[in-house]
């Protein structure tokens, strides 16, 4: 109970020392009752007044251009430094390896990962074709001779029918390198593109 006391009591405190005004930034104000003043002396007054009231507007409007003419100036001349600055530590050793390094962070990691995927493919293709003329062949090499690169080959029929038993068989099997070859093309693109 004691504890919710003061700390009301110093809630209340410092509520009171900081709603009090302080006197320096008042101005002293001044009403003059111009019922018995001549026209002469009413309009000097209202004149004086408008004239006071031109002039701290004009101060006011000043100091405010000043103030945007010194933040244009600070701009120009920081947006400048970071120009001189960037421009130097791009032509330097140190800008390229930080330019690849952010090229790297951005888009590095994408590239070697459509690349993998790409060589992906690619081997993928090139096994499910061979098996696919491996098994799905109609005739055998029987002879080959020549050079390396230009050998001249001798086939003659053959009937793979027997490797499978039957037509439906063979269809079964096609079908199955496509679906295969299209399934790891999908890998491939989630992996290169995922």
């Amino acid at each position: 109970m004691k504890k919710i006391f003061v700390i009301l009591m110093l809630i209340g405190t410092m509520l009171l020392v900081f709603s009090c005004v302080p006197a320096a930034g008042q101005t002293n104000v001044v009403s003059i009752d111009t019922a018995g003043m001549p026209a002469a002396v009413k309009a000097a007054i209202a004149n004086k007044m408008k004239t006071d009231e031109i002039t701290t507007k004009i101060e006011t409007y000043g100091k405010w251009a000043g103030m945007g003419k010194e933040i244009g100036t600070a701009a120009r001349e920081g947006l400048g430094a970071v120009k001189d600055v960037a421009i130097d530590l791009s032509n330097s050793n140190l800008g390229k390896t930080v330019m690849f390094l952010i090229i790297w962070k951005v888009a590095g990691v994408d590239m070697v990962r459509m690349i993998i995927g790409f060589l992906i493919m690619i081997v993928i293709t090139i096994f499910v074709t061979k098996s696919y003329f491996r098994t799905m062949k109609t005739s055998r090499l029987t002879k080959k001779s020549g050079l390396f690169l230009w050998p001249t080959k001798e086939y003659e029929p053959f009937d793979s029918s027997s490797w499978y038993g039957s037509d439906a068989n063979r269809s079964a099997a096609q079908f199955i390198h496509v679906i295969v070859w299209i399934s790891s093309i999908g890998i491939a693109f989630a992996i290169g593109f995922a």
